[in-house]
């Protein structure tokens, strides 16, 4: 588990913890969608879009990050969808 200093802790229990989700277009139509994925880095949210870029269907938009008070359960597995814990 990364260590992080007391700043990164108060921000976090302030403003939530930072995740990350990928924008696709699917080819051929105006249509935009989310990745029903949610990463908890950058880094594992540009190795999904380097997996994504191999498909004909979806064409790589943008990389959003967004703060959340809501703690998700990242999967590990690449084929597990994150889930809201319980509070």
């Amino acid at each position: 588990m990364k260590q992080r200093n007391l700043l990164e802790v108060i921000v976090a229990f302030v403003l939530g913890e930072k995740y990350y989700c990928n924008i696709y277009n699917r080819r051929g139509t105006m249509m935009c969608e989310i990745s029903s994925y949610i990463f908890p880095s950058r880094a594992a949210a540009d190795e999904h879009r380097k997996e994504m870029d191999g498909t004909v269907t979806f064409q790589f938009v943008e990389t959003i990050s967004f703060r959340s008070r809501n703690k998700y359960r990242i999967g590990l597995c690449q084929n597990i969808k994150a889930t809201l814990l319980d509070k």
